[in-house]
């Protein structure tokens, strides 16, 4: 058939099976170089998989997103990216310690498994977040999705190693991927969602572009929920500031009063108008760290003592930032030691680099504290501390906001009656 001829001692035939053997045995070596070349080129199970929660890596799962998004936009199909992040994270790792933030991150990488399909791909994207690619999945699926997770770890009874239950709640944000964007972009979408989650109360999931995903009213609700927390946290730590040091916590008080009247004065109104008066009541927080043997000591400090003392502006900013959503309050509080011409502490700023709420607090903690009665000495006259704040004006208080501070004085607590001497407030 081939038009060979055979000859009788039937070389051929030796020859042909010869062939055989070293075609096989060629390529059986080929495979076998295939092989070594694949293992030697898998990468590192380490930079594919987190060690705490068996998920994808960061690293690995932004290359297969790119990969999926680009095969998304040539196919035309759907395809959508969940976000998910525990809510006060921080906090559960100070209260009851690391190993029990771990165990939170594995029953929420748990969840996730339990939900998705296989075809999906899930990372820990972040300390305490975790995300999802959904192929062929639209944004009304990957909310459902996303919202059934939400419940299950909100039902999973975490504990700690002692058998303490830990409230576990989680957010998440939800972004579809839309004709022609990028992975970069969809992932901004989703964050986006997420932070619109957490702003609206924490322990829901958003869609991005929705924004009545619930509806407006709790997104409205949540941001009013915060506010209430925000104002029982300030009012709790106002009651321990009181329970370490009476005097202390009325001086605050009138200092926030005096802060104020300035503040609005100045343009300071709504929402920044309300958190400054916050600010100026707990603007003496750190003195909860001071020992009474220098908080109440009746005469000059030492230098020892003096040091001690300049403490209490980082140890009420430490304080501060245990509490989540007391950040708005550090500038007032911190820097309200500052001075004018930069000798003051913590920092040494001078001018304007000092934060304006700071500069108000520091002149109406200045006015409240001579204006005071003190076991060792009776207050000065409103009249006697507007000339001291003047004399000062220019060196540890802002000049600008002492003018306007005396004028408002004069008006307010002297039925109009100019200071000797006062310099007229700026009219710009």
């Amino acid at each position: 058939m081939l038009g060979l001829e055979v000859p009788e001692n039937g070389t051929l035939g030796v020859f042909a099976t010869t062939a055989a053997i070293d075609t096989f045995a060629v390529q059986a070596a080929l495979q076998q170089q295939v092989d070594t070349l694949s293992k030697t080129i898998q990468p590192d199970p380490s930079t594919i998989r987190d060690p705490l929660t068996g998920l994808l890596t960061h690293s690995y799962f932004q290359e297969a997103l790119a990969r999926e998004v680009a095969e998304s936009h040539r196919y035309a199909g759907h395809f959508s990216l969940v976000v998910l992040n525990v809510d006060f994270f921080n906090q559960i790792n100070r209260r009851y310690g690391y190993s029990t933030g771990d165990k939170v991150l594995q029953t929420l990488a748990a969840k996730v498994l339990e939900t998705v399909r296989t075809s999906d791909m899930v990372s820990r994207f972040g300390g305490d977040e975790i995300a999802a690619l959904l192929p062929k999945t639209d944004s009304d699926g990957a909310w459902i999705l996303a919202e059934r997770i939400r419940e299950a770890v909100l039902t999973s009874g975490v504990k700690t190693a002692e058998g303490v239950d830990v409230p576990t709640v989680i957010s998440g944000g939800v972004a579809e991927l839309r004709p022609d964007e990028d992975a970069t972009t969809l992932e901004i979408r989703a964050r986006q969602a997420l932070q619109r989650a957490k702003d609206a109360g924490r322990n829901r999931c958003f869609r991005a572009g929705d924004l009545a995903t619930p509806d407006a009213v709790v997104l409205s609700k949540g941001i009013q929920h915060r506010k209430e927390a925000f104002y029982d946290t300030v009012q709790a730590l106002a009651a321990v500031v009181e329970a370490k040091d009476g005097y202390t916590h009325s001086h605050s008080r009138a200092v926030a009063e005096y802060a104020y009247r300035l503040a609005r004065r100045v343009g300071f109104e709504g929402d920044r108008l309300e958190t400054f008066r916050l600010a100026a009541t707990l603007h003496d927080l750190g003195k909860i760290g001071v020992p009474d043997s220098i908080l109440k000591k009746p005469g000059p400090l030492t230098d020892d003592e003096w040091q001690v003392m300049q403490r209490h502006p980082s140890i009420g900013r430490q304080i501060i930032g245990q509490t989540f959503h007391l950040g708005e309050l550090v500038p007032a509080m911190y820097y309200h030691h500052e001075r004018w011409d930069g000798r003051g502490y913590p920092e040494g700023l001078k001018e304007e680099e000092i934060p304006v709420e700071a500069r108000i607090v520091t002149i109406a903690d200045a006015y409240g504290a001579m204006v005071d009665d003190r076991p060792y000495r009776k207050g000065l006259g409103h009249e006697v501390a507007c000339k001291i704040l003047l004399k000062a004006a220019g060196l540890q208080f802002d000049p600008n906001l002492v003018a306007v501070f005396i004028k408002m004085i004069e008006e307010e607590e002297l039925g109009n009656r100019p200071i000797t001497g006062a310099a007229p407030a700026p009219t710009a």
